[in-house]
């Protein structure tokens, strides 16, 4: 572990909409709360913040990518009895997904990651 006993903020690789406003709101609720959580429309979440990056030791067993990751990784929340608070739910559509996605048409040369036309 690089930081142990520094905060963490993950965001969700799908969500490209998210501006500088709901970082910030995710940030604040992190310096007041052990964790924060922001759900996602596609049953996942957004955004993923916990006080001290230990605290994830408990979501080991949460399967990503699925229709039931942010129940899931909530309820290991809960189960640890962290003091979290929520942030606006964020997320795609599926109509919004595609057409961003038909943005992404090759990969960028040397990765595996797509780039924007």
């Amino acid at each position: 572990m690089a930081f142990p006993g520094r905060p963490v903020l993950q965001i969700g690789m799908d969500t490209p909409q998210i501006r500088p406003a709901l970082l910030t709101t995710a940030l604040e609720r992190l310096t007041e709360h052990e964790a924060v959580f922001g759900p996602a429309l596609d049953g996942g979440w957004w955004a993923l913040g916990l006080r001290d990056p230990r605290y994830a030791s408990g979501l080991r067993d949460v399967p990503m990518s699925t229709d039931d990751t942010g129940r899931r990784t909530l309820a290991a929340l809960r189960g640890a009895a962290y003091n979290r608070r929520s942030c606006p739910c964020c997320g795609m559509s599926t109509t919004g997904r595609r057409r961003w996605r038909s943005r992404l048409t090759y990969p960028a040369p040397g990765s595996r990651t797509l780039s924007r036309r």
